[in-house]
């Protein structure tokens, strides 16, 4: 599947015309290795061959589930892979030869603005989900996998979210293509909605 999603993409490119894969998408049906490895290689792959519409984010068990704990953790895996794609970008600015030479051997680039500047530019930081801290730094942290440490992360964006209410008009023109539906398939009510 993965292979045939690459040879899309060069088709797509090909032709000039946008390409989209469930890429994202696990078969597995709880969060596991087989989740991340399914996901980060599909879409580092995807995303090398030109796949520029990506679908499946938190997706598992082949679409039948959904997870926002695999959301968080597929974001995380997004970052990486178009960061990825994007290469290093190498001239004369990117080169430094100049800010080589006054360094000279032995000297210490990370108190150079330069180096600063690029290595925001160049260094991909993940959120905390991706754990990239030392032995003892991880167990004083309470030693969390990357499923607890996503948990956390979905909790504190769903407990800090403010849904930007509908405007009104809008609401009631969705309101009014709803009830014509159901007018027209004799349907009385519904779940949640207008009725």
């Amino acid at each position: 599947t993965v292979m045939m999603e690459a040879a899309m993409a060069q088709i797509g490119r090909y032709y000039r015309i946008p390409t989209g894969v469930r890429t994202l998408c696990s078969s597995t049906k709880v969060l596991d290795a087989e989740t991340g490895m399914e996901s980060g290689i599909g879409l580092t792959l995807a995303s090398q061959s030109g796949i520029n519409i990506i679908q499946g984010p938190g997706q598992m068990g082949n679409a039948n589930l959904h997870s926002l704990l695999k959301l968080a953790i597929d974001h995380e895996i997004c970052g990486m892979a178009y960061h990825l794609r994007d290469g290093l970008r190498v001239d004369e600015d990117t080169l430094a030869l100049d800010l080589i030479r006054k360094v000279g051997p032995g000297g210490t680039y990370f108190l150079e603005k330069h180096t600063r500047e690029w290595l925001r530019k160049e260094l991909y930081l993940p959120s905390e989900i991706i754990d990239r801290k030392t032995m003892p730094q991880w167990k004083r942290g309470g030693s969390k996998d990357v499923v607890e440490r996503a948990r956390e992360h979905v909790e504190s964006v769903l407990a800090g979210h403010q849904p930007t209410p509908m405007d009104p008009d809008i609401r009631k023109d969705l309101d009014d293509v709803v009830i014509g539906i159901m007018k027209r398939h004799k349907i009385a009510t519904l779940p949640i909605g207008p009725s």
